[in-house]
């Protein structure tokens, strides 16, 4: 409550300052939702990862995973707090998972590069772009996002695989930050991920009804 009323005070502001429609008003509105939205959720992901020492890995995630969403889609949450516990808690998740197989990634780079890029690429070509319920789009823009995406996680797999093989240890943690950021992905356009949230809103507002 007072995180809208303090978005519709800003905006309220700014409409008036500039003389703005109120169409414009709605537009600075949902300008700032976005940008303390993400800001939000991006500090409380770095500050866990802090604590974990994994701000490296973590930062490398989120931003490619970051990039591939928005051509790909993924899962939305509905409100900024949801999104920044949410974040934090599968941001670091996936931060502690990669750091943990950095030693068999490592010994075993050919396999498991090959075993993620295929995940990788098969669920691009199956699932993305993952479309939102309230956000339809045609399929020839359907079409054209997800010839991006494929596109788009084929390069980052190539400068995977040069960094393991032709730069070896020395960029390793680039690498392994890089392909966990599309896997992240990956799994963020799953219909599973969807089924999940579905799951969550469903008994989050019975809960609410029971109260």
């Amino acid at each position: 409550m007072i995180y809208k009323k303090s978005i519709s005070m800003m905006s309220n502001y700014i409409a008036r300052e500039l003389n703005l429609t109120n169409k414009e008003k709605d537009r600075i509105r949902f300008g700032l939702e976005i940008v303390i939205s993400t800001l939000t959720s991006f500090l409380t992901t770095m500050f866990f990862a802090y604590l974990f020492d994994i701000t490296g890995l973590v930062f490398l995630i989120l931003t490619f995973s970051a990039v591939m969403k928005m051509v790909g889609g993924g899962i939305h949450l509905k409100t900024v707090w949801e999104c920044a516990v949410f974040s934090a808690l599968l941001y670091n998740l996936m931060g502690l998972i990669a750091k943990g197989l950095i030693p068999t990634i490592s010994n075993h780079i050919f396999l498991s590069t090959s075993i993620t890029s295929t995940f990788v690429l098969i669920s691009l070509y199956l699932w993305s772009p993952a479309e939102v319920s309230n956000k339809p789009i045609t399929e020839a823009k359907k079409s054209k996002l997800k010839k991006i995406s494929l596109g788009l996680g084929f390069f980052f797999i190539v400068v995977v695989t040069i960094l393991f093989f032709v730069f070896s240890d020395k960029f390793s943690i680039l690498g392994i930050g890089i392909i966990a950021g599309l896997v992240f992905h990956a799994l963020n356009i799953n219909p599973l991920a969807f089924f999940i949230t579905n799951t969550y809103y469903n008994f989050k507002n019975h809960l609410i009804k029971e109260g």
